[in-house]
């Protein structure tokens, strides 16, 4: 017995064809799920079982398969979608994929365009964490997320989209969590207001992007107190990224003008970079009184702060 994942939009009579080649193959779906019914109202992520031994017409079957179709003969709602709210995000997902989720909290209204032909869905955030899942209910070539929304983030996790992330407009993000994703960090300068920042298992080649994270005052707009920064796992395409980041925090013009940050990393900075995380750690204006902590740097399980 074989199970399958229902996609969205379609019916007992789609599925049938996929798995069998043939509607008759329903019989067996109704055999082998017995709260089934030509009734029964499917939705996507919904399991049914079948016998995938039962096959009535091979080739419609290895047709549907090698053409990557999906039968799916449904309410498709295929329409143009108006949405009010300024666009914020665009996410750009690799074609197989086949669902998404991302977790979120905060305030205002957000809109969310899955890039498919499901309806918008329209979310009320809260300071309590909702996650939001999403089956595609088919498959395309390229597919292009958008969220829309007069709203704030508190916190927004997107390790659920294997994809890339292209803001359109500023977006208040206090705590943005991207695990194991694409690495492509120039994206981030949009996002404002950040104090946490979580790129654990991340491929990353450039860390520029994030360089003037983390200055206050009138110095720059861009950013107003990054205060942990997790690199923890992170593939570096080549040590000296990592190294140039650190010389950069140690060197740059806003010097003593930065919040003290929490900086975490498994990978081991060369001589040059751990020269820069000693002369951070030892700059009094850097770890003055009348900030809430010091300057600290996890390395491997070994906490180095200032004294």
């Amino acid at each position: 017995m074989a199970q399958y994942k229902v996609q969205g939009g379609q019916n007992i009579w789609d599925i049938a064809i996929q798995l069998y080649g043939s509607i008759e193959g329903a019989f067996d779906l109704f055999m082998s799920n017995p709260k089934l019914n030509m009734t029964t109202n499917l939705k996507a992520g919904d399991i049914l079982e079948y016998h995938e031994q039962f096959v009535i017409n091979q080739s419609i079957v290895d047709a549907i398969a090698s053409n990557d179709y999906l039968p799916a003969n449904s309410e498709r709602r295929v329409y143009f979608k108006g949405v009010s709210a300024p666009l914020r995000m665009v996410i750009k997902m690799p074609e197989q994929e086949t669902e998404a989720s991302f977790v979120v909290a905060g305030n205002g209204q957000m809109v969310v365009d899955w890039g498919d032909n499901s309806d918008l869905q329209t979310i009320f955030l809260t300071e309590e964490k909702i996650t939001l899942n999403h089956v595609f209910d088919n498959k395309v070539d390229k597919r292009r997320m958008k969220i829309y929304g007069d709203c704030s983030f508190s916190y927004l996790n997107l390790t659920g989209f294997k994809g890339s992330l292209y803001p359109i407009n500023p977006v208040v993000v206090d705590e943005l969590v991207s695990r194991a994703n694409a690495g492509d960090l120039s994206c981030l300068f949009l996002f404002k207001g950040m104090v946490s920042l979580d790129l654990r298992s991340t491929n990353i080649d450039d860390l520029s992007p994030i360089y003037d994270y983390g200055r206050s005052g009138n110095v720059t707009e861009s950013y107003n107190g990054l205060q942990l920064l997790n690199l923890e796992a992170v593939r570096f395409k080549d040590i000296a990224v990592l190294d140039d980041y650190l010389e950069y925090l140690a060197d740059s013009e806003t010097h003593g003008t930065r919040r003290p940050c929490h900086i975490y990393l498994t990978a081991q900075p060369s001589a040059r970079g751990m020269a820069a995380i000693e002369t951070i750690l030892n700059e009094k204006a850097w770890n003055q009184e009348g900030y809430a902590s010091s300057w600290a740097f996890t390395i491997n399980g070994t906490t180095y702060t200032a004294e």
